[in-house]
């Protein structure tokens, strides 16, 4: 329906007795634990890095069957026990040159 009013035009909107239906809820499943692969892609390292650490105790995994599984809190504590790095002479000397050119 239209109304005029002072060179003005507004409009009513009818809405019909059909209920909205609910947004569809997203749902984000994380896994518990990770094969050595996943495992060394989420970390950003080899798998030889991964298993490398396992084997030297540094990093909890368990065995099923005849696959490593690797929870993600044991891959998060393994990655916060790595060293910090610190610059090394040779990179900052080319920072400095590019940031001179």
């Amino acid at each position: 329906m239209l109304a005029r009013k002072k060179n003005s035009i507004s409009a009513t909107v009818v809405t019909s007795a059909v209920p909205a239906v609910p947004p569809a809820v997203n749902v984000a499943v994380q896994p518990l634990a990770l094969n050595i692969n996943d495992a060394a892609h989420l970390a950003g390292v080899p798998a030889f890095t991964v298993r490398e650490a396992i084997g030297n105790g540094s990093l909890a995994a368990k065995k099923a069957g005849r696959h490593y599984i690797i929870r993600v809190a044991d891959l998060q504590r393994w990655i916060d026990s790595l060293d910090a790095v610190s610059p090394q002479p040779c990179f900052v000397k080319r920072a400095e040159a590019r940031r001179a050119a």
